[in-house]
């Protein structure tokens, strides 16, 4: 009998229905992808290869984001100006005091699946996008160059990729046993939470210490390196495309059972291509009210992402909530949840 926890970080997938073992995957085809260790990885390569071959001096990056990414890219002998945006706010965004040349380079987000802003005034700067949320969307990028992580949407411990739209070239790290050792360390978390999940394994703070360890590791300088060997066979075994329309059927399932309720506000598209299933409310007591109790019912959500900087960002963390309907969910599976979220609303 499988143990009723939904969300957090992806368990090993050995089911026949998201991997193939008799066939090569060729949706990361390696003639037109590098793939890295991370999406923080891939950035950085990019970076490295613009400033090296092109003399790229500026990268104007979003204030809203991952910092984490940026504490790892800040050692490149490239200047940080960023701009200020607030995700489903700031739809078009207008950069202050910047010098539209080819060698400014410009960093856009796809917040969360739900699309990326336009940038007024631009005709010379390079285009880099950031796609973690929304591989989906990959080959309809026009930007010079496109990138994320792999880990947020695809069961695999470590992974990131760079793909350049306009065919442009970009340095591919070596592979190092270090980052191998993360990549094996967090591939037996995955693992133990399988057997987890399917109650034969019970000590749940030994796999959560395993992904916390191997996380805390993705700052280390040597991550900057190829994907590991382990994961890339691990990778050329999913079924992307399957795992991809999942979550599309997910989404569009829950969001047709979710009651109407004045407690949240269900941010989404028409397209269903969200990475989560996103909760908007008013402010973060309310947000903390329905995330304690989610947690209490084993539904663990997430939040994108934590330490902002601008009292702007800072309130929009804190009055967002992202909830899991993955592939790893079946529509019982997606009842439950949002029974869970509808029993809720009704009582507040």
């Amino acid at each position: 009998m499988i143990r009723e926890e939904f969300g957090s970080d992806f368990h090993y997938v050995l089911s026949e229905k998201w991997r193939n073992l008799d066939a090569i995957n060729s949706y990361f085809n390696e003639n037109d992808y590098s793939l890295h260790f991370s999406g923080r990885s891939a950035l950085y390569s990019i970076l490295k290869s613009g400033i090296e071959q092109f003399g790229w001096k500026t990268i104007a990056v979003p204030s809203y984001y991952c910092h984490e990414v940026y504490s790892f890219i800040e050692k490149l002998p490239i200047r940080i100006h960023y701009y200020e945006i607030t995700p489903f706010f700031d739809r078009v965004v207008s950069l202050k005091n910047w010098e539209d040349t080819d060698q400014a380079v410009i960093l856009i987000v796809d917040y969360f699946g739900l699309g990326k802003p336009n940038i007024e005034n631009i005709e010379e700067s390079v285009i880099i996008e950031d796609l973690t949320h929304n591989l989906g969307e990959i080959k309809n990028s026009n930007a010079h160059y496109c990138f994320g992580s792999l880990r947020k949407v695809l069961p695999l411990p470590v992974g990131g990729f760079c793909y350049s739209p306009k065919k442009l070239n970009f340095e591919v790290p070596l592979q190092n046993l270090k980052a191998e050792d993360i990549a094996v360390k967090k591939i037996a978390a995955m693992y133990l939470k399988k057997l987890y999940l399917e109650q034969i394994f019970h000590e749940k703070d030994t796999f959560r210490i395993f992904f916390a360890e191997s996380e805390n590791d993705f700052e280390e300088s040597f991550t900057y390196a190829a994907l590991p060997k382990i994961v890339d066979e691990l990778l050329r075994t999913l079924r992307v495309n399957e795992i991809i329309l999942k979550k599309g059927d997910n989404l569009r399932f829950a969001k047709q059972l979710l009651k109407p309720t004045e407690v949240f506000q269900v941010i989404s598209n028409n397209n269903n291509s969200e990475f989560a299933l996103i909760l908007k409310f008013n402010d973060c007591e309310k947000r903390d009210l329905m995330k304690h109790f989610l947690i209490e019912e084993r539904i663990y959500p997430i939040v994108l992402w934590p330490d902002q900087k601008s009292e702007a960002n800072k309130n929009f963390q804190d009055s967002i909530l992202f909830i899991h309907v993955d592939f790893r969910y079946n529509n019982n599976q997606i009842e439950h949840i949002i029974s869970k979220i509808n029993q809720y609303t009704k009582n507040a």
